[in-house]
């Protein structure tokens, strides 16, 4: 799907500004569409550290109505959670018809993270992978959208993000 996208597209911030105030209208008819055709939505971030999930899912939960959308933000499981299957917890967190469930990281961060580190084998991780290949497959079979967006910055740009965090107290705990 990467080689299709343009990587290069770029825009100046009152470009942008202008284009989002446009997104976000028809983001909020599609949102009453939802609700109207009682489709479960789930809207799933995955990024690296410093992408812009955190502002992505601003910009997208402002055009919608509180009342039908939660956001999760996904950490590691519980000592609780880990007694339950591996998707349990998100199976809990499905939205009902006609709502959003929007997941600041997802089930895939459960096994992308260990996939990359160079100590893990992806062979560890091919039991959960078709588990998460079952769980959407139930949810899209149910009628239910499942839409999966991962936030890619070039590791310089990355670096960048880190340090200008890092000099607010504010922010530097994120690092």
């Amino acid at each position: 799907m990467l080689e299709t996208c343009d990587l290069t597209l770029n825009y100046e911030s009152e470009d942008f500004s202008k284009y989002l105030k446009t997104l976000q209208k028809r983001l909020n008819l599609l949102e009453q569409q939802v609700q109207a055709k009682k489709i479960p939505v789930l809207i799933v971030l995955e990024g690296f550290g410093a992408a812009g999930k955190g502002s992505t899912i601003s910009a997208l939960i402002a055009a919608l109505d509180p009342r039908y959308f939660k956001v999760y933000s996904t950490k590691p499981p519980t000592e609780d959670e880990r007694r339950f299957p591996f998707l349990q917890r998100f199976w809990a967190k499905t939205p009902e018809r006609g709502k959003i469930a929007i997941f600041d990281r997802s089930w895939y961060y459960d096994i992308y993270l260990p996939a990359i580190d160079k100590e893990h084998k992806l062979k560890k991780y091919a039991g959960k992978i078709r588990e998460i290949n079952v769980f959407e497959k139930q949810l899209y079979d149910d009628g239910a959208a499942v839409i999966k967006l991962f936030l890619h910055i070039s590791k310089a740009e990355q670096k960048k993000r880190f340090e200008t965090l890092e000099l607010s107290p504010d922010t530097r705990w994120r690092v």
